[in-house]
């Protein structure tokens, strides 16, 4: 992960391009066949780019209260099996979010206002949002407000010299790992 001011640079660099408050999900956990079979979690490219979270299911808002977190809450027996469990103030300050938030208040906070929102991989986060919106969203197919895609497209073209060290790191690594052309 990278240090947190860097994703808050990038949501202050996307916020001042797009001129309505902006909403992005993760992709929540997907099921093979049955509930207890999910499918290996990646979480949505742009949500973790602009936020750092990799928290299944967990929503962000941008607009000019700052940046809010949303994450699904903690079950009840979730220490006894996974250990200890972070509190959304630990969350907030790992992330560096203005302020976090039960997921089950994000519908509550939606209402009332236009947002600027992209389709996620996650179908079931879509369909989730249309009811809530009212929008069309699919992923590749209607991929949500020209506007932010515009915005994301322009921020993330552009790499900071911490994500050009980044990436010419694993350069190294790969080229260092394929078999030199003189050794054949």
């Amino acid at each position: 992960m990278l240090p947190a001011d860097i994703y808050a640079q990038r949501r202050a660099a996307l916020s001042d391009q797009v001129s309505e408050p902006i909403l992005l999900l993760g992709n929540g956990v997907r099921c093979r066949n049955l509930p207890m079979s999910p499918l290996p979690f990646r979480q949505d490219s742009t949500f973790l780019y602009l936020t750092g979270c990799t928290l299944p299911g967990a929503a962000a808002i941008l607009d000019d209260d700052g940046y809010t977190l949303f994450v699904p809450p903690h079950a009840d027996d979730d220490a006894l099996w996974h250990g200890p469990v972070p509190s959304l103030q630990d969350i907030g300050q790992r992330l560096d979010a203005t302020r976090v938030r039960s997921r089950e208040d994000l519908a509550t906070c939606l209402r009332g206002r236009h947002w600027q929102t992209l389709a996620v991989p996650d179908e079931s986060q879509n369909i989730w949002l249309n009811e809530e919106l009212g929008l069309d969203l699919k992923f590749g197919v209607r991929h949500g407000s020209d506007e932010l895609i515009d915005a994301v497209i322009a921020l993330r073209t552009k790499k900071s010299d911490v994500e050009m060290c980044g990436i010419l790191y694993l350069l190294g690594i790969f080229t260092c790992m394929l078999p030199h052309p003189l050794t054949r």
